[in-house]
């Protein structure tokens, strides 16, 4: 007997543990942050009607859980009526997964939507994604990480594939940046009138509302981008300062103008796993034992000024960070996702030789035709 639970916070952490079992490659985010995302301190929320998430248990067990939220600033943004599903877990079984995908089909119905999306845990700037391959493969802080059948529970729920990403690892000790950097790149490195300087535990702070602007105004145009306010920014990246390596972020000027930055940290999903997303006494523990072992880091994102894109910025940017990276150890490099639509950006992982961890699908259900 199947039994539902709305906003139960313990039974909602809980799922993704007793639906995957012990030795998983997922990590959950720490259960306190998690606990924040899902309520009305995220500013993407304006009242507590904007969004909901449930818990199935059966005889008990959680066995499946689910939200369902309305993006004001995106249907905003898209003049449409979209209600999205996200944090999606489920065993392998239809009657589950169809109890899931109604309850948040009948919250976006009663919010007037005609159309439901996912993953979205919680916005396009977020995890998202359905992965479709690569289970195998380990994945990164921020890297959607999914079941082998959920694509096949969704299908047989009525989504439909409409937005194809993937993600992608570089292997650092196997790169030489100084085979891959262009001419072009190397004049920018190599011209006054431009500085690359490292953003660190003491800089990222202040530099907040320029690396928002920048951020804004460099994925403008960028397929299911909504620009983010100033609180939704510091909501997410504030904890960042924590975990921030003081030499392999930048931000680039033109004539002391900011221009353009990339920001990389190490993966603390080993940290999550190992502490089952909980803090506690052994945290501190795995945080300096991470510390010392450093092995991955990922790009939480890299943005230019439109009208300093296509000028080798972007590269000289990375090639600062991969030596950056490799001097100080680090062994993978993992990027987050790219839309199979960026040419630009698919072309540089070719560049440097980046291997496909995961292939990622958004799906998507017309709610208009619904009974």
């Amino acid at each position: 007997m199947l039994k539902i639970l709305e906003k139960d916070f313990e039974s909602f952490f809980n799922t993704p543990f007793a639906v995957r079992g012990k030795n998983t490659l997922y990590a959950s985010p720490f259960k306190s942050d998690l606990k924040k995302m899902l309520s009305t301190q995220n500013p993407i929320f304006k009242k507590e009607n904007d969004f909901t998430f449930y818990t199935v248990l059966d005889n008990g067990k959680p066995v499946g859980r689910i939200t369902a939220h309305i993006h004001h600033e995106f249907n905003k943004r898209y003049n449409g009526k979209k209600c999205y599903f996200g944090f999606f877990e489920c065993v392998n079984d239809h009657t589950v997964a169809n109890t899931l995908f109604g309850l948040a089909e009948k919250f976006a119905g009663n919010n007037n939507c005609d159309s439901i999306a996912g993953n979205f845990n919680l916005t396009a700037m977020q995890e998202m994604g359905v992965m479709t391959s690569g289970f195998e493969k380990e994945p990164y802080l921020l890297q959607s990480f999914g079941m082998p059948y959920y694509p096949g529970l969704m299908a047989k729920a009525g989504y439909s594939p409409v937005f194809p990403m993937s993600t992608f690892e570089i292997d650092l000790p196997s790169t030489e940046p100084e085979k891959i950097i262009s001419e072009k790149q190397k004049q920018l490195l190599d011209n006054p009138e431009y500085d690359f300087m490292p953003i660190t535990k003491k800089t990222f702070p202040k530099l907040s509302s320029v690396m928002l602007e920048i951020f804004n105004k460099g994925f403008d145009k960028n397929p299911l981008f909504v620009p983010i306010s100033q609180e939704e920014f510091d909501f997410q990246a504030k904890d960042l300062v924590y975990i921030i390596d003081n030499h392999i972020s930048f931000l680039v000027r033109h004539k002391g103008k900011p221009i353009g930055l990339s920001i990389h940290i190490p993966d603390i999903n080993p940290i999550l796993r190992a502490t089952g997303s909980r803090m506690g006494i052994s945290t501190l523990f795995h945080f300096i034992k991470h510390s010392i072992k450093r092995e991955r880091v990922l790009c939480i994102f890299a943005a230019i000024l439109p009208e300093y894109q296509k000028q080798g910025v972007a590269g000289a940017i990375l090639y600062l960070a991969i030596n950056a990276m490799k001097k100080r150890g680090y062994k993978k490099f993992g990027i987050t996702w790219i839309s199979e639509t960026n040419n630009g950006s698919m072309r540089k992982m070719q560049d440097y030789g980046a291997r496909k961890l995961h292939d990622l699908m958004i799906f998507e259900k017309n709610l208009s035709h619904n009974p």
